[in-house]
């Protein structure tokens, strides 16, 4: 047999196994299709059913409910800050308006920094993505659950309009405190409706969804503002802003509006079991899956306990010689230490 023979031989069989490998990807490919159209959500009519998911609740170890996530109040798109849009679609998709569900360029690069750079992975779910994991009653971070939130994207994009689906989910985004969706938060941290929200406002709520409790500015105040910048730094590379007015609008004063006494119940307790669960099922789960969970705490004991508190900063308070009265009838503000103690 001549050389050349030998050469069109191998290039023959080269050719074959190329071509069996290929039928092979093409069968897989298509197995996995069937497989992940199989009893694939519906995507509801109108789309706005698509936040109706079950609240979260958490109860005492006494049987009492002292904590549930979930409930919404849906606004029309017309009735929110442009400034929040603009941020919500700088932060979390800045190509929303010109791809049809997926983010091809997105997901690339995600792609490429988990496989070739070890210990960091980087999400490249899309708005509408994000929007139809509501579909999911199972959370488990799996490739064929992707694949199958995927679908119903394209399946979304398909039906609806970009402003119908970027509607239906800011009506639905995590706030941390106990608000969803954009007029529950703005009402909740700044006491005004979704349509009033400022730059500097609309940039810090932007910046809760993707973790409520770590960036919780009633506690984080420094983290949740650092974030804000991230989000202002977003909307000017995108566009939306010039510097001067991220600037601006970083060192605007926030009015937080103080948190009504039911939402502080046990707050330091409920912000750890809150944030163990996010950590440990993801952000989804918690505030779109009705989970049931039971925590340690008792309600009468931590009440006593911080009656306990109180009548002993007083005391102390007389043991120190501080008068309280004269000070206040001076005019000037007392402020009192702050004690957090947990009956668990």
């Amino acid at each position: 047999m001549t050389h050349v023979a030998i050469i069109i031989r191998m290039l023959r069989i080269l050719f074959y196994a190329a071509l069996a490998l290929s039928s092979f990807a093409a069968l897989a490919g298509i197995g996995m299709f069937f497989v992940a159209v199989k009893d694939l959500p519906r995507v509801p009519e109108p789309l706005s059913r698509i936040i109706e998911t079950p609240p979260t609740e958490i109860y005492a170890a006494t049987g009492e409910k002292i904590m549930v996530i979930g409930g919404r109040e849906s606004v029309p798109l017309s009735r929110v800050s442009q400034y929040f849009i603009q941020a919500v679609i700088a932060t979390e998709d800045h190509r929303f308006w010109e791809h049809h569900g997926i983010d091809k360029l997105r997901t690339l690069k995600a792609l490429w920094i988990t496989f070739f750079k070890p210990g960091k992975v980087q999400g490249a779910s899309t708005i509408t993505q994000q929007l139809s994991k509501n579909l999911f009653f199972s959370f488990k971070r799996r490739y064929m659950r992707k694949f199958r939130e995927l679908l119903v994207a394209l399946q979304i994009e398909s039906q609806y309009s970009k402003r119908e689906i970027l509607e239906a989910y800011i009506n639905q985004i995590p706030f941390g405190v106990g608000a969803h969706g954009i007029e529950q938060g703005a009402r909740t941290f700044f006491g005004k409706p979704a349509s009033e929200l400022t730059l500097a406002e609309s940039a810090l709520l932007a910046g809760l969804p993707k973790s409520p409790t770590r960036y919780n500015p009633y506690i984080h105040y420094d983290r949740a503002k650092k974030r804000q910048r991230v989000v202002l730094l977003r909307m000017v590379a995108v566009g939306y802003i010039t510097q001067a007015m991220a600037d601006r609008a970083s060192y605007a004063k926030l009015n937080l509006q103080r948190l009504p006494a039911r939402a502080r119940t046990g707050s330091y307790f409920l912000d750890i079991v809150v944030k163990s669960l996010e950590e440990r099922y993801g952000p989804n789960v918690v505030h779109h899956g009705g989970l049931k969970v039971t925590t340690t705490i008792d309600p009468q004991l931590e009440s006593q306990a911080i009656k306990s508190l109180q009548k002993g900063l007083i005391e102390l308070e007389k043991m120190m010689g501080i008068h309280t009265k004269t000070i206040e009838s001076s005019g000037e503000k007392v402020v009192r230490p702050q004690g957090a103690l947990v009956s668990h």
